[in-house]
């Protein structure tokens, strides 16, 4: 099975170049999905995801926020006091980058990662397989601008 054989395949190597600490939790989603394990894949990706979380607030200059609701509150409160007066023209772009990943984010909290974490729901494969796969583009597309090694 290539999730088994594989298991860093599908996030690819800039996601585990910029995101080194997060590289245990993608092995451990991949084979748990490959072992049938499936609440248990998106219990790692829930842990994958709090790594890019946690480097998107410190892209924005944000300390550190004890849950992922008030980190969401704080970038997205970030995102929306920034405009190109005080940080420049080229935050249009920034802003964009930010914007999605902060929206991706938000989606994941309300709609897998409260009901993994406080035992609500478990997780089918087909489910399973799209919070991996959903899981996989966010850190990719985080992984186009940011880095636990800057």
């Amino acid at each position: 099975d290539a999730f088994f054989q594989s298991p860093t395949a599908r996030f690819g190597d800039d996601v585990m170049a910029a995101f080194p600490s997060a590289e245990e939790d993608v092995r451990e989603a991949a084979r748990c999905f490959a072992l049938e394990r499936y609440t248990a894949c998106v219990f790692h990706c829930m842990r994958i995801l709090e790594t890019g979380l946690a480097q998107l607030g410190r892209a924005l200059a944000l300390e550190p926020a004890t849950n992922w609701n008030n980190a969401l509150n704080q970038i997205e409160k970030e995102i929306r006091s920034r405009n190109i007066a005080t940080h420049g023209a080229a935050w249009k772009k920034d802003e964009a980058f930010f914007a999605e990943a902060a929206t991706h984010f938000r989606a994941v909290k309300n709609a897998w990662r409260n009901h993994t974490m406080h035992g609500r729901e478990a997780f089918d494969e087909d489910r399973s397989k799209i919070v991996f796969e959903s899981t996989a583009a966010l850190m990719r597309h985080l992984s186009e601008r940011l880095s636990e090694n800057e």
